[in-house]
């Protein structure tokens, strides 16, 4: 569990840093796009963070699937246990 923790709070620290957003704004139920008003551009910069924070491909179709900060962990917690 604490791993688990570890985890969920790296994932906020690259979402807020490469958002450049306060780390009380990134919780699990945020909208991306719409709460922290990542666009496009911004959300490619944040998949490519986390590829090299965690060493991880995160593919097109997950990001298609990737809406809400939980939908981050989700997808690196999948992806990390590949």
């Amino acid at each position: 569990m604490e791993a688990n923790k570890q985890l969920i709070q790296t994932i906020n620290d690259v979402v807020a840093t490469t958002l450049n957003r306060p780390l009380s704004d990134i919780l699990p139920d945020k909208h991306l796009c719409y709460d922290l008003l990542a666009d496009s551009l911004a959300l490619l910069d944040l998949v490519l963070a986390l590829e090299d924070k965690f060493k991880i491909e995160y593919k097109e179709e997950y990001l298609a699937e990737t809406d809400h900060v939980r939908d981050l962990y989700r997808v690196v917690t999948k992806l990390l246990c590949q």
